[in-house]
């Protein structure tokens, strides 16, 4: 069809039945039936990269929004299936070949990745995933995926971009303005009560963005929660704070260092009265 004139960057936009009033419609193209079938299927096969491969070639565009009303759909079909499954209302292409990259193990995964990539895709888009903001390098940093980070990296991924979490849960935790980078996210998800497995997985994949690809130990997460009196904190503060000895000790052998003068804040007590009820 290509080779007759078809435009493989067509978006058409379809109505969605039985859903309601306001919220019937999603907009479509040739890439984003793709990402949708390699997303729903158990891999990307070399068929799926050869088609991906032809449509970049043919001008399809990698950067191109793919769910552009960013409205609810209905769980009917590929495409809708895949924003289900990818919990995100408003996307490009690299972010779901980074999902699709860390989710499965075939060969493929990191070659239709690659070829978004060559093709212009933007490495640091930030995706609206239900109203949390992250970019590709985040994806691949969530899944201790060393391997599509590395490629994301030398393609240009920038290590102190923030995602965002603007309210409701994130991480497992309540988000109130809050933007961390990929340091901050390893230490977010380092607990105490993790696996001496995964502990080392997150230690290991820590000094592969420091030490391998130069990030910043020091960089402060730009957390405006006002619980924190709007404070930014470094790593190793965070650590500090929460007493994650363990974390604490590898960043500080990483470079980790606290402002001059910055001292452990008082842990408030539990229960403690918010302010003192007058006397009857």
């Amino acid at each position: 069809m290509i080779a007759n004139g078809a435009d493989a960057d067509y978006n058409v936009t379809r109505q969605l039945p039985g859903y309601r009033s306001g919220n019937d419609e999603e907009t479509v193209s040739p890439l984003g039936e793709l990402a949708a079938v390699m997303l729903k299927a158990a891999g990307p096969s070399p068929a799926h990269v050869a088609v991906l491969r032809r449509l970049l070639e043919a001008g399809a565009d990698p950067n191109r929004t793919i769910n552009a009303s960013g409205k609810k759909v209905l769980a009917d079909g590929a495409h809708v299936k895949m924003i289900s499954c990818a919990g995100m209302s408003k996307f490009r292409l690299l972010d779901v070949l980074t999902r699709v990259a860390v989710t499965h193990d075939e060969p493929a995964r990191l070659e239709a990745l690659e070829l978004a990539v060559l093709h212009g895709a933007n490495v640091n888009y930030i995706g609206n995933h239900r109203g949390y903001r992250w970019a590709a390098i985040h994806i691949a940093v969530a899944a201790l995926d060393q391997t599509a980070a590395e490629l994301l990296v030398r393609a240009g991924a920038d290590l102190t971009i923030a995602n965002v979490a603007p309210g409701g849960f994130h991480d497992g935790k309540r988000g109130n303005g809050i933007r961390r980078a990929p340091v901050h996210q390893i230490c977010r998800a380092w607990t105490e009560d993790a696996s001496d497995a995964v502990r080392a997985d997150l230690a290991e994949f820590l000094s592969f963005l420091v030490e391998k690809h130069g990030a910043d130990i020091n960089l402060e997460d730009k957390d405006v929660n006002r619980k924190r009196g709007g404070t930014s904190l470094r790593p190793l503060q965070l650590a500090m704070i929460e007493d994650k000895h363990e974390l604490a000790a590898a960043l500080a052998k990483l470079g980790g260092a606290t402002p001059d003068g910055w001292a452990v804040p008082p842990k408030a007590k539990k229960g403690a009265a918010k302010g003192k009820k007058s006397k009857k």
